[in-house]
């Protein structure tokens, strides 16, 4: 028995020292309304918010409506609950102006919170969202019905997944100017990989042109053990940013379906903050998360890019210059023909030594004989790879020019 009363105790001390004192009550004005809350204070003597909430405020006026005054009320209320001066579980808020059998404004949302983050249910006059670190979460779904000549009624489906980013293929169906349309947009963890607009009455497909990369090829591409992707010739990087629901349409042009629901609970946690008697300082949404691919730099062949003449480290062949003479005296052939016609000299050739220490370009720029000609170009085309030359501590294309020497005994 001592061994559960000892450890209750001891957890019955532990909640006591967080909460810093015992806790207390208030009752009474609150920011234009009035307010039942508990609370603590902390080493400052400032209040902590711990336990029940609740506010109400009753705004009245007259109005004019049809021609005629109408008296109305704005009867403003929020109720929930503080762990340690955040929010914590389930908290209701309601805001209805209505007069005369009128209503005028109604808004009401529950929603749950965990720490003071949007955790759980959000349910906005019907509306429900499945929320997860102030983020959506789950199957998501919208009607939305226009008394409008251009007759735009609309359904859009999509989901989100656990981490909140748009995922799997998002749909919109819709008429517009007598023809109906189906928007699609698909997603991989937040990267946009496909859009388009097909009339579905006539069959006419539009499809979203991507600039610099194609997502598809970038995801085969990828690895997520290393920090960049290269596509092609391209470094690529993936970056997230967060839209807190700029637009509300899907047209090609207009933006990313996801940011209708953005634009959802935008308004809410708005409406919200409007009130301060809500708590605003809790509310706090960051949008949705999306991804994009960023180009962060271009891959040039060894044997690409600008060609040095002179720089910090020019190159060298492997061992040095007594390494590179060995190399010429035992590679180099004196042409028979040559020979014979007593023909000597010194051929220049210039090459370049690549990046990767590799030759290219080689060129004879002084000529003595077209036989000494060619087998100078043969050694030197066929000459291992060489240290590279460098500038700026990266190794660089690197001009380089060479004397074979031809002497008859």
């Amino acid at each position: 028995m001592k061994q559960i009363i000892i450890p209750t105790v001891l957890m019955m001390l532990t909640v006591h020292a967080s909460v810093g004192q015992t806790l207390k009550t208030y009752s009474g004005l609150y920011k234009n309304g009035k307010a039942t809350y508990t609370y603590y204070e902390d080493e400052n003597g400032e209040r902590v918010k711990h336990g029940k909430f609740t506010y109400n405020k009753v705004d009245k006026g007259i109005g004019v409506g049809g021609g005629m005054n109408i008296s109305y009320a704005t009867t403003i209320s929020a109720s929930g609950n503080y762990k340690n001066g955040v929010k914590d579980g389930t908290w209701t808020y309601k805001n209805k102006t209505a007069g005369e059998g009128i209503t005028f404004a109604d808004f009401s949302a529950v929603i749950n919170y965990a720490d003071g983050r949007m955790e759980g249910t959000l349910n906005n006059a019907g509306t429900i969202f499945q929320m997860r670190n102030n983020r959506i979460t789950g199957q998501v779904k919208k009607v939305k019905k226009v008394t409008k000549t251009r007759n735009e009624d609309w359904t859009l489906t999509g989901q989100f997944d656990e981490e909140g980013f748009p995922d799997g293929t998002w749909t919109k169906n819709y008429k517009s100017y007598g023809n109906l349309y189906e928007d699609t947009e698909k997603y991989v963890h937040g990267l946009l990989v496909a859009k388009q607009t097909k009339n579905e009455s006539t069959g006419e497909i539009t499809r979203y042109e991507f600039n610099d990369v194609n997502p598809q090829e970038y995801l085969v591409a990828y690895n997520p053990d290393k920090d960049s992707t290269i596509v092609g010739k391209l470094i690529c990087q993936e970056k997230i940013y967060s839209k807190q629901g700029e637009n509300n349409y899907s047209y090609l042009e207009d933006g990313l379906m996801p940011e209708i629901f953005g634009v959802e609970i935008r308004t809410i946690v708005e409406k919200i903050k409007e009130e301060s008697g809500f708590g605003s300082e809790q509310e706090k949404y960051e949008g949705i998360p999306f991804k994009e691919i960023v180009v962060i730099g271009k891959i040039e062949a060894p044997n690409e890019g600008e060609v040095f003449d002179l720089v910090e480290q020019m190159p060298k062949f492997p061992g040095g210059d007594t390494k590179l003479m060995e190399y010429l005296s035992t590679h180099v052939q004196y042409p028979e023909d040559a020979q014979k016609d007593g023909i000597q000299g010194r051929v220049f050739v210039s090459f370049v030594v690549n990046r990767d220490g590799s030759i290219s370009n080689a060129q004879v720029t002084r000529s003595v004989d077209p036989s000494l000609d060619n087998e100078a170009l043969k050694v030197i085309n066929n000459m291992p790879r060489w240290i590279p030359g460098q500038q700026g501590g990266k190794n660089v294309r690197t001009r380089y020019t060479l004397p074979i020497a031809f002497r008859l005994q």
